[in-house]
């Protein structure tokens, strides 16, 4: 039998790859890289409370600007299944204030839709969306992100022109629905 791998976390603890994978990853992201099954939710609690620290720090994992481990959202927020991808979680993180400026900066530093000399999105009405419900739910997404987005950081006018574009892709949606 192969000896168990281990996850190493600053500080010299210890935990192994397939929890550190479930607790950072988390759903279908963490299975495709784990050995075996899911952990059960008390073992992974159990890591989180021990690892949560180690595992918060943005060096120990490749999760980008704006997005947090799984097990922040299951067992800091209680919020199940946890937000997907960074378009869903950034709303999230605002709404809660858990934001900082250097994070901030990061995030309009890694997504040009966030950054401030961002043209205002002017492709209402004009912009060919895609034509698969998949892609336009993405899209819609992140549409909804850059407006709540530049709400927060005062820009009104990019605010109110990526909530005109969700609007546009969610009546797309509804068109789709309809055929």
């Amino acid at each position: 039998m192969p000896p168990k791998r281990h996850y190493r976390v600053p500080g010299g603890a210890r935990l192994s790859d397939d929890m550190a994978v479930t607790l950072v990853y988390g759903g279908p992201l963490a299975a495709a890289f784990r050995d075996g099954r899911e952990p059960p939710i008390e073992a992974q609690r159990e890591a989180w409370a021990r690892h949560r620290a180690s595992l918060m720090k943005p060096e120990v994992h490749d999760l980008p600007p704006g997005c947090r481990p799984a097990g922040f959202w299951l067992f800091d927020l209680h919020i199940d299944p946890p937000p997907d991808r960074w378009a869903t979680e950034i709303p999230e993180l605002i709404e809660r204030g858990l934001i900082d400026a250097a994070e901030a900066a990061r995030i309009e530093a890694g997504y040009q839709q966030l950054a401030a000399r961002h043209p205002v999105h002017e492709a209402v009405g004009t912009y060919k969306l895609p034509e698969d419900s998949w892609t336009l739910r993405r899209r819609l997404e992140e549409a909804r992100c850059a407006a709540a987005w530049h709400a927060w950081q005062g820009r009104e006018r990019q605010a109110a022109s990526w909530a005109a574009f969700a609007e546009e892709i969610q009546g797309a949606l509804r068109g789709l629905d309809t055929e």
